[in-house]
């Protein structure tokens, strides 16, 4: 993982960690904590409604907030695109993905099924790879689903 990457992942879970926020690593930065890819090209996370706003105010405080780009295939409840230190950074709560005219709530809340890992000291929420792997189906992303079903039948 690139320097600044991980230095912003990092700085993201501790001062998440700290207010005790539900969140949680998804996207291709999770399959990569999961080695099934080998980069990635943003952090995606995902936090609880009801935590959204401190996450945006810790998100504001560490960079930029960037022009969001909307895309009619989600009705996302908080999507917004940070700038930390060169890094990308994607913040969503209330997640919601459109799937054959019929809306998904795939929504984080305390009680979502997480996985979790330890980054450089730092506990680090990921999403579990099948629940992820029914997101990027739902979103038509089939490489990526084909990608988690591939180490799944490794294991």
């Amino acid at each position: 993982m690139e320097t600044k990457k991980r230095e912003v992942l990092l700085e993201i879970a501790k001062r998440f960690n700290e207010e005790h926020l539900v969140w949680a690593v998804g996207g291709s930065l999770m399959l990569y904590l999961n080695g099934i890819v080998s980069d990635f090209e943003d952090i995606d996370v995902f936090v609880s409604v009801e935590h959204a706003p401190i996450a945006q105010s810790i998100l504001e405080s560490l960079g930029t907030k960037q022009l969001t780009t909307y895309s009619d295939q989600f009705q996302t409840v908080v999507y917004e695109t940070y700038r930390i230190n060169s890094v990308s950074v994607d913040l969503m709560a209330g997640f919601k993905i459109v799937h054959e005219k019929t809306i998904h709530d795939c929504s984080l809340t305390k009680k979502s099924l997480i996985d979790f890992t330890y980054f450089n000291q730092h506990i680090l929420p990921l999403y579990p790879l099948r629940t992820f792997k029914e997101y990027y189906r739902l979103m038509n992303r089939l490489e990526k689903v084909e990608l988690i079903e591939r180490v799944s039948r490794e294991d």
